[in-house]
């Protein structure tokens, strides 16, 4: 349980210290790639080359950490990334079998740091302070040591929030230090467990608090063992984001980074990797997306596109344009089935490039517009603005939708014409009167995703079809059904809109 409230000191080779920031970055990234599997040690084993940089507490792991921090100053994409993959990392330690020894060991590294910090505030060597009895803080139910409660938070009352959470950490590591409540805080604890409590100022629980988790007293939180390590977590992420606001507010920090030219080579590597990382990852969500779709393959692939996106599709080719929400969501569903962010500026790049018919709605170029498409692609892979990761619709929010937009990724099974729907299904379908007389009999009494899952059936000639629930899923399981030398026609075009 390392709190890095210390900064490092000392000497270290410069590839020393590429590498421990190098392997911390990559195993967060690795991390995340893998984040279906939940054994933290599993994970640490795939970066077993340079496993010192990940050893809690050692060396290397706080010049790590500590040039992570600055890292998050230099480069705000990676910023938000960073701060999680730090909590996360943390929670994983907690959460990781620990020798009981060896966690009273770094609860005492915590209490003298923090006794540094406060300075005269050391209650091991000054008998003006808490006094020795510090750790009967936490009792068995029923027994509360009011005396050295009442002494700490008559100290608190006129400390800082940062001085609060300081001297909240100091309690918990003192009764951590306590063999018999560190063994059962690390082996016999359970979600419900209420045999220990600690009780601190409210305010460095809030997330407790507002979960409800805590008993209130006064002003003070009662936390019970069960969840001191969600407590340990909010105080270790209030400690992180206070030494990075600290960092980003002093001047020489960022002269530091700008002067030192090994240090900005050492970022712009690290922040190259992590851009194709996030370009390369933003498609992986799916596990049957593992083939990238280059941009001039998408009328190739469009076979498999179900109808609502095959319309926007064919749109898009015919005039060379689409309305916003429909190159957004089109965009989305693109990037989920395996176009990668570079493929995706060819693509866009290739059609907003040509003059678009007078019927188009939009009358941008990607001559006038190239960075404003440029960034917009960006942000939906995460990379501008927010970077939130963002998912194409499913299907049951493209039918919600539909009764507020005009959009032309809508269903085509709930248009109300059945010309509509007929010219947005595949000529496969579409000229064969027995197949689309089954189409148009079926929906009237289904809905509309048991009418698309239908159409699959009858477009593939098979039985059994893969369930689906989104545009991606359908799209998938086209793949699964298609085989080569055996693909379904393309769709048929429909001007767009309700008619």
């Amino acid at each position: 349980m390392n709190f890095y409230l210390k900064s490092p000191y000392g000497s270290l080779y410069l590839d020393n210290l590429e590498r421990c920031l190098k392997t911390r970055v990559s195993f967060f990234m690795h991390r995340q790639q893998n984040a279906d599997c939940t054994s933290f040690p599993q994970l640490k084993n795939e970066v077993t080359k340079n496993f010192d940089c990940l050893v809690m507490g050692s060396s290397y792991d706080i010049v790590g950490h500590f040039m992570l921090r600055l890292l998050t100053i230099y480069s705000s994409e990676m910023k938000d990334f960073l701060i999680q993959s730090e909590i996360d990392l943390f929670k994983s330690r907690l959460d990781e079998e620990i020798v009981p020894s060896q966690f009273i060991q770094s609860c005492r590294i915590t209490s003298r740091h923090i006794d540094n910090i406060l300075g005269i505030w050391n209650t091991e060597r000054s008998s003006e302070t808490l006094g020795s009895n510090e750790e009967n803080v936490v009792h068995r139910q029923n027994i509360i040591g009011k005396t050295n409660q009442k002494i700490l938070y008559k100290r608190l009352k006129h400390q800082d929030l940062f001085q609060m959470y300081l001297l909240t950490l100091r309690l918990f590591c003192k009764s951590l230090r306590v063999p018999q409540v560190v063994q059962h805080f690390l082996q016999c604890c359970n979600d419900k467990c209420a045999s220990y409590h600690i009780t601190v100022p409210f305010q460095t629980c809030l997330n407790l608090v507002s979960k409800r988790k805590i008993h209130l007293i006064k002003g003070k939180a009662k936390i019970f063992c069960c969840n001191w390590k969600e407590a340990l977590v909010e105080i270790f992420e209030y400690f992180f984001l206070h030494h990075i606001l600290e960092l980003r507010s002093n001047a020489f920090t960022n002269n530091y980074i700008q002067d030192d030219l090994r240090m900005i080579h050492l970022f712009k590597e690290i922040k190259l990797s992590y851009i194709m990382f996030r370009s390369a990852d933003s498609f992986s969500d799916n596990e049957q997306s593992v083939k990238i779709i280059k941009f001039d393959q998408v009328d190739k692939e469009s076979v498999n596109f179900p109808p609502c996106i095959a319309n926007v599709h064919t749109i898009l080719r015919r005039i060379h344009r689409l309305k916003h929400n429909d190159r957004f969501y089109f965009s989305l569903f693109l990037k989920n089935i395996g176009m990668t962010l570079n493929e995706s500026i060819l693509f866009w790049k290739a059609e907003y490039s040509q003059v678009s018919c007078c019927s188009s709605v939009c009358s941008h170029s990607w001559q006038k517009n190239e960075r404003k498409y440029i960034y917009g692609i960006r942000h939906l892979y995460g990379l501008e603005g927010s970077r939130k990761r963002y998912s194409p619709p499913d299907c049951q929010t493209i039918q919600s939708n539909m009764h507020v937009s005009n959009l032309d990724h809508s269903c085509p099974f709930l248009y109300p014409n059945d010309d509509a729907l007929i010219q947005s299904l595949s000529p496969k379908v579409a000229t064969d009167p027995n197949k689309m007389d089954a189409v148009l009999n079926f929906r009237q009494n289904h809905t509309p995703l048991e009418s698309c899952r239908f159409y699959m059936s009858l477009l593939t000639e098979r039985e059994g079809v893969p369930g689906f629930e989104s545009p991606t899923g359908y799209y998938f399981g086209m793949k699964s059904l298609t085989h080569a030398g055996n693909e379904p026609a393309l769709h048929g075009e429909r001007s767009g809109g309700f008619t």
